[in-house]
């Protein structure tokens, strides 16, 4: 399953970049995130992702071009429904902000599980991506008119 949602900041890429990057506030601004920690930086930024519902994913980054683009790929994944993920996200600069684009990509442990639970889950992440990405807009906004 592949997903792809894109938002209006008016920021730089630079401030977009920084706030979304910063993994200690993604707890703040996604929702379906519980906690993260920062495993590594080098020789490639390695995070780890603990969501709701219980799946933790460690995603190795193999792109992070501050403030242009990330690209990254799960490469641990517990899960009772997902075998492997990644994704990369585009910051790209707009007369006076950002455009900020997710695509992610989740794959099911099989192929009963994709047909019997795909909508339900693209229905569901859909939601939350955006739910997140209009959170993250809000909060960096409103820093900006501080």
């Amino acid at each position: 399953m592949t997903f792809e949602e894109s938002i209006f900041i008016e920021a730089t890429p630079e401030v977009v970049w920084d706030f979304t990057q910063d993994y200690s506030k993604r707890p703040n601004w996604d929702s379906a995130v519980i906690k993260t920690e920062v495993i590594s930086e080098k020789p490639h930024r390695v995070v780890r992702v603990f969501v709701k519902g219980g799946t933790t994913t460690a995603f190795q980054y193999k792109l992070d071009r501050r403030p242009e683009k990330t690209s990254l790929q799960a490469i641990e994944m517990k899960s009772l429904f997902f075998a492997s993920g990644g994704g990369s996200w585009v910051y790209k600069s707009r007369s006076n902000g950002t455009i900020w684009t997710q695509r992610n990509t989740l794959a099911f442990k099989n192929k009963f599980l994709t047909l019997l639970f795909k909508p339900l889950f693209s229905w569901q992440i859909t939601k939350l991506t955006r739910q997140s990405m209009h959170e993250a807009k809000k909060q960096i906004e409103n820093e900006l008119t501080k």
